[in-house]
């Protein structure tokens, strides 16, 4: 378990490292040899800083960062994303969690594509001390256009999870994800994005809602709502949800 929590945080910093080193001096040579014509830039990258308010399985009032990012060339997209969460007590951390989440898509046609991915969530406080997922399958882009964006996913995986002084866990799944972006104005978008986990021992659900209203530039503001929902949960677990209240600065590069 340890080797498959090294190689995932490996993974994922060479994914930042190989985005930047090499898609900085590709999109320079393009944009130096075509200066009339503005070319699209092959990745994107955000950081996020903020409050958030956690009811249900824990409860704290913590601030929270995320960094996330992806690259695209051809028919091949990697995406990747870090969150944390802390919390403190009278000068004393009472929680802290991270999640980190890395996908690899490879168009099969302009709306068909293949998926694999990996998810892990360590939480300090939570039901579980961690939960590791890796999953791959079949993906749809429903809709595509410059206001608003479809994509739904399904697919088998394997779950990794251990509760809170106990023993690991681990299962088959079927994962089913689907993903909503909606460009409101030129200042304002809205994203929600749904996953699903289904096992036999336990399905987990999560759901994300953003508002995010450009402030000026590069800089925004991002008002967050997430729930998260476990069918099974250890004894000694009081609450099988958590509902998760976020207000953020967000830097888009």
């Amino acid at each position: 378990m340890q080797n498959l929590k090294k190689i995932l945080c490996f993974s994922l910093v060479c994914f930042y490292i190989i985005l930047f080193s090499t898609t900085k001096n590709v999109y320079a040579e393009d944009s130096g040899n075509n200066n009339n014509n503005p070319i699209t830039r092959p990745w994107n990258l955000s950081a996020s800083l903020g409050f958030v308010k956690n009811s249900g399985d824990t409860v704290a009032s913590d601030f929270n960062g995320q960094t996330s990012g992806d690259y695209t060339r051809g028919n091949f997209k990697q995406l990747g994303s870090v969150k944390a969460q802390y919390s403190s007590s009278d000068g004393e951390t009472s929680n802290k969690r991270y999640i980190i989440e890395t996908q690899s898509r490879f168009d099969l046609t302009t709306r068909d594509y293949f998926f694999s991915g990996t998810r892990y969530d360590r939480n300090f406080l939570g039901s579980y001390a961690y939960v590791l997922t890796v999953a791959a399958g079949y993906g749809r882009y429903i809709i595509r256009n410059n206001i608003i964006e479809l994509d739904a996913e399904l697919g088998p995986g394997y779950r990794w999870q251990r509760p809170q002084d106990e023993l690991q866990d681990r299962e088959i799944i079927a994962q089913f994800q689907e993903s909503f972006s909606w460009n409101i104005s030129n200042d304002v978008s809205f994203n929600e994005n749904l996953l699903i986990q289904y096992g036999e021992d336990n399905t987990f659900t999560q759901l994300d809602l953003n508002l995010k209203s450009t402030i000026i530039g590069h800089l925004a503001s991002q008002i967050g709502f997430t729930a998260e929902y476990n069918t099974t949960i250890p004894a000694d677990a009081s609450k099988k949800y958590q509902l998760i209240t976020s207000v953020n600065l967000v830097y888009t590069f």
